[in-house]
């Protein structure tokens, strides 16, 4: 279907867009059938569809299209994702993931464990209405969906391939293996191929970046020396909140490095992130920085979690007994349908809320500390309100409370007496110039590149300094 023609098919009305493409098929799915007979097939494949779909839908994917043996899905194209590339990999391991888990069942079932090709690539596509007005279903037009195809039959069982193209977008954030140029069928040339193998766990677009190096910083001197102001309020024993909100690439993560490498050894870091798709988990910032302090890994088991949390609360003072509840909550480790003591639903998530603020203020005790929160405009409101209660509070410690957004979000302490705005402006045409010259001095063209940007007025920092 994804190979159809306008004048073919009868599309009724199309859509420009680009986006992730994933095919994925079980391999000699047909010999298979024929070994097992149809009943057995049809059995077998709505148990391996079920495990793609749930995966797919999971990273917020769109199915496209069920075949015989597979399944086409779109990322990013029905439904604007702004990591549509990173959840399209992260989609197509967890199929492979949840394929092998099923091994056993299926050897036991079927006398064998099949096993799933997958192809994954990026770029432009016509969503589009394909038959008459009374049975039109919506298809995938275009090279991207024919090359994620050629890529899914290039594969091999149990084999991840992504183009160079998607790789260009998540390169950072996963690990794989370059397979060099591969003639894929239609294609007059070869193509670059990577094989995907993982993806890495909490990294953020600016931990890439810092990765690949960094230019040097232009215009933010002034935005420095506000949050040196707002840290020295801090330490005087107070509460305060530094607020830096600017459009994507202006450099509100660079900012927060810069002033994170300038702070006082016997200043205290606690940092937190909000992540895309993350708004419907409570407290996620919070929890990820208590697993931090707790040194947990994501697959740490209940029973590992108490003791951790035990551990803690011994040398806090609080009581484990009454507080063990809510943090096991706070880390996913508690069922969701037991109640904590016969509470309500909104007095588990005040009592949480209060935790988390007593915790925060209980890490003051020493030293002064920064509490840092990035990407506010993918918070879940349970966040959001730990943040504003943090800054109402009457308490008297040394805490600097540094959160980042973009202009979309509206922070509910914005007019708070201890609140701070800090809004980058986009660095000056000399700046601009300065800094494409030294990110591309390897280029002989970097002089009228400079001038071009120069001239155009740079508006966002490319992340403020990013290395390519």
């Amino acid at each position: 279907m994804q190979e159809l023609s306008r004048q073919s098919a009868g599309i009724i009305s199309s859509k420009k867009r680009r986006g992730t493409v994933l095919f994925a098929d079980v391999a000699g799915f047909t010999s298979i059938a024929e070994r097992l007979g149809e009943e057995a097939a049809f059995d077998m494949i709505q148990t391996l569809s079920s495990a793609m779909q749930q995966a797919i839908h999971h990273h917020s994917g769109t199915i496209a299209e069920f075949r015989g043996d597979g399944v086409m899905a779109m990322f990013g194209v029905t439904t604007a994702l702004e990591d549509g590339p990173l959840r399209a990999c992260r989609a197509a391991l967890d199929i492979q993931a949840s394929i092998r888990a099923t091994s056993a069942e299926m050897i036991s079932r079927y006398g064998e464990a099949p096993q799933v090709r997958i192809g994954l690539h990026f770029g432009p596509l016509v969503l589009g209405d394909v038959g008459d007005a009374e049975n039109a279903h919506v298809t995938i037009i275009g090279d991207t969906a024919n090359v994620a195809s050629r890529l899914e039959t290039a594969a091999k069982p149990g084999q991840i391939l992504i183009s160079d193209d998607l790789m260009g977008l998540v390169d950072g954030y996963v690990d794989v293996r370059d397979l060099g140029h591969v003639p894929l069928k239609g294609k007059a040339n070869p193509v670059r191929v990577f094989q995907l193998e993982g993806a890495r766990e909490k990294i953020s677009r600016f931990g890439v970046a810092k990765s690949r190096g960094l230019s040097t910083l232009f215009d933010r001197e002034a935005e420095l020396s506000q949050l040196t102001q707002v840290l020295d309020r801090a330490c005087a024993g107070n509460i305060v909140l530094a607020d830096i909100k600017g459009e994507p690439g202006i450099g509100k993560s660079r900012l927060i490095h810069e002033f994170r490498k300038r702070l006082a050894k016997n200043i205290r870091v606690m940092e937190g992130e909000c992540r895309a798709g993350g708004a419907e988990t409570p407290f996620r910032p919070f929890a990820e920085l208590l697993r931090g302090v707790l040194s947990l890994g994501d697959d740490a088991t209940a029973q590992q979690t108490a003791r951790n949390i035990d551990r803690m609360l011994a040398r806090t003072g609080f009581d484990a007994a009454v507080m063990r509840p809510y943090y096991l909550r706070l880390l996913g480790k508690a069922e969701e349908a037991r109640p904590i003591r016969g509470e309500s639903a909104d007095m588990i998530g005040a009592r949480m809320r209060q935790i988390i603020i007593d915790s925060v203020h209980f890490a003051t005790r020493d030293n002064p500390v920064v509490l840092i929160i990035e990407d506010l405009h993918w918070a879940d409101p349970g966040t959001t309100q730990v943040i504003d209660q943090l800054i109402r509070s009457d308490a008297q410690v040394p805490l600097m409370v540094l959160c980042s957004h973009r202009p979309t979000f509206v922070a509910p302490w914005k007019d708070h007496a201890h609140a701070e705005l800090i809004a980058p402006p986009p660095i000056s045409e000399a700046s601009a110039r300065a800094m494409v010259r030294e990110l591309m001095s390897a280029s002989a063209q970097h002089q009228k590149l400079g001038d071009f940007f120069g001239i155009k007025r740079v508006t966002v920092g490319f992340f403020h300094g990013q290395r390519h």
